[in-house]
């Protein structure tokens, strides 16, 4: 007889991470799973949005203007390797209401989907005094959806990983 005792009992499956290019762009969803490849859950891949960063970049340019590190609007085109009409087009975001403003800066973009373009910022902007500018903000976040601001993302993710990890256990119980 065989030294090697054979049984039939279910061994626990290990769990392995694996990048995977989504749509094959740069952005990724990192995916938990099984080793014999089932998935466990989806992690979305959070960033700041684009226009958080674009507005952030107009309110650095914004100081280095008043505090005399940069001479003119000219001056941060030669050096950030723009037109001075893009600049002014990007240092524009910051006449837009300051609620708006923090609200902009905190907004994430999850698995590549941003909450809001910046075409849509600047509809937004042309609306002209801040009690307009806030009324075009709320109809464009009722069209857009509600804005995922750092720390909702990962709550989000937590739950679903909750209820699929509970799922696996029952289904390894049976």
């Amino acid at each position: 007889m065989s030294d090697v005792a054979t049984s039939t009992e279910p061994r626990a499956r290990s769990v392995v991470d694996r990048v995977v290019r989504a749509h094959g762009g740069s952005t990724g969803t990192r995916l938990r799973a099984l080793a014999d490849g089932q998935p466990l859950f989806e992690e979305p891949v959070q960033r700041p949005a684009v226009v958080a960063v674009q507005l952030a970049l107009a309110i650095s340019w914004e100081r280095a203007l008043a505090t005399g590190e940069l001479s003119s609007r000219s001056a941060v085109a030669s050096g950030a390797g723009l037109t001075r009409a893009r600049v002014t087009q990007l240092m524009n975001l910051t006449l837009l209401a300051p609620d708006i403003q923090e609200e902009v800066l905190f907004l994430e973009a999850s698995d590549g989907v941003e909450p809001v373009g910046e075409h849509s910022l600047r509809q937004v902007l042309r609306a002209g005094r801040w009690p307009a500018q806030r009324a075009a903000w709320r109809a464009l976040r009722r069209r857009t959806g509600p804005a995922q601001t750092s720390g909702e993302g990962e709550a989000r993710v937590n739950r679903e990983a909750e209820g699929r990890i509970d799922g696996l256990g029952d289904q390894l119980a049976t």
